[in-house]
């Protein structure tokens, strides 16, 4: 929906860096750690994928 619908050049995800069967969806789906951040007061770990790395990944 994210690149097809609504077009966007990029989709990431917020984590906590203790949730690790989230990250394991995360990277299911294609998405790539990029970096440990501090968001509204926590840590977390970000992960993002890209619309020309998806399109790559997942065409006919």
């Amino acid at each position: 929906m994210g690149f097809e619908e609504l077009k966007l050049e990029k989709i990431v995800a917020i984590i906590y860096p203790e949730n690790i069967a989230s990250q394991r969806v995360m990277e299911k789906v294609g998405m790539k750690y990029k970096k440990e951040a501090h968001y509204y007061q926590a840590n977390v770990v970000y992960y993002a994928i890209y619309r020309n790395k998806y399109q790559l990944d997942n065409s006919l």
